[in-house]
């Protein structure tokens, strides 16, 4: 007795019995496994997909924790959203080349997929679409996409480098996050909007190539990147957001493009290596805490131009010896200096 239920006209897959363990054969004619279809069926081991399926909706595999691989055939053009959530046991799949999105949470914790090939058709990988993916080492995003949503590849611990690919408009929030062995990225996209804290707790990132024309880091971007030693910034950046380099311990020197007019509070905080930085000379404004705890700073020269600087702005500056203000400045904020047992006059 086949463990499987279709509607009447035999065309829509409704259910699977949840008890049924081993392989499952849809049969050909199916053209829609309806969502929730196969979820929690913790003993199917193998899917056979045939090429009359057009739709795969929501959760339709989601807790099917011994399946371990899954071809999708070309005729599929729609999978919905956490349609693989938690087949923990999958170790790779294909997806059919005429799908243009990879939905929200897809594979949300497929925690032993180590490979997936992303078709030349998709534009859209979305939100927590890999989230826990801690066994994918390298991902190959095609030329097609055009946007990764937020937290996309978030806690992908195993992933050591991305390219993204110049057809790449937008980044959500925090879509890198604590992919802690993301040892390199490069971002070649000429116009690109960054979502806030995209390579946040990356603790192995050491390199990032940056060639768009960028006008903002935001905020925390590379927040306790603790191994990025160098980044070169394009010209075209305006705007350093706030804690954008906080707590990049490694990073020892850094060159700004001249055109940035800010730098949010914060932005360098706690990056007790970096010994030399030139603020750009259109600043109006040193913010609350920007060097605070940049132990290793020995000398700044404080733009003329600027007006005020912000409160704790280079408290526990340790090893700061010269400072140059200008007459400019007209407001010094509390604790601006406390803790630079160095600082002259």
């Amino acid at each position: 007795m086949s463990p499987l239920t279709l509607s009447e006209d035999r065309q829509t897959l409704l259910s699977c019995d949840r008890s049924f363990a081993g392989d499952v054969i849809i049969p050909y004619g199916v053209k829609t496994i309806a969502s929730d279809a196969f979820c929690g069926c913790r003993e199917i081991t193998k899917i056979e997909i045939p090429s009359s399926v057009i739709e795969i909706g929501e959760f339709v595999f989601a807790g099917c924790s011994a399946l371990t691989s899954l071809d999708l055939p070309d005729s599929i053009t729609t999978i919905g959203g956490y349609a693989f959530c938690k087949c923990t046991a999958l170790t790779s799949i294909a997806l059919p080349s005429s799908i243009i999105k990879i939905p929200e949470q897809a594979f949300y914790e497929c925690s032993s997929l180590t490979s997936i090939e992303i078709p030349g058709s998709v534009t859209e990988i979305g939100q927590f679409a890999f989230y826990l993916c801690t066994s994918i080492k390298s991902i190959l995003l095609p030329s097609s996409l055009k946007k990764i949503a937020d937290y996309a590849f978030d806690s992908c611990t195993s992933l050591v480098s991305i390219e993204i690919p110049s057809s790449v408009i937008e980044i959500g929030t925090l879509a890198f996050e604590d992919c802690s062995s993301l040892a390199s990225v490069a971002i070649t996209s000429s116009e690109i909007n960054l979502g806030d804290g995209l390579f946040k707790n990356c603790s192995s990132l050491e390199s990032v190539e940056i060639s768009s024309r960028l006008k903002e880091i935001p905020l925390c971007t590379f927040q306790r990147c603790s191994k990025l030693t160098r980044i070169d910034l394009p010209g075209s950046l305006v705007s350093i957001i706030d804690s954008a380099f906080s707590e990049c311990t490694s990073l020892s020197s850094i060159e700004l493009p001249s055109n940035i007019t800010e730098i949010g509070a914060w932005a360098f905080y706690g990056c007790s290596n970096l010994k030399r930085i030139d603020l750009p000379y259109h600043l109006s404004t040193i913010e609350e805490g920007v060097f605070y705890n940049c132990s290793s700073l020995t000398s700044i020269e404080i733009p003329n131009g600027v007006t005020r600087i912000g409160d704790r702005a280079f408290q526990g500056c340790s090893s700061l010896e010269t400072i140059e203000i200008p007459g400019s400045v007209k407001e010094i904020g509390s604790d601006a200096f406390e803790g630079c047992p160095r600082l002259q006059g």
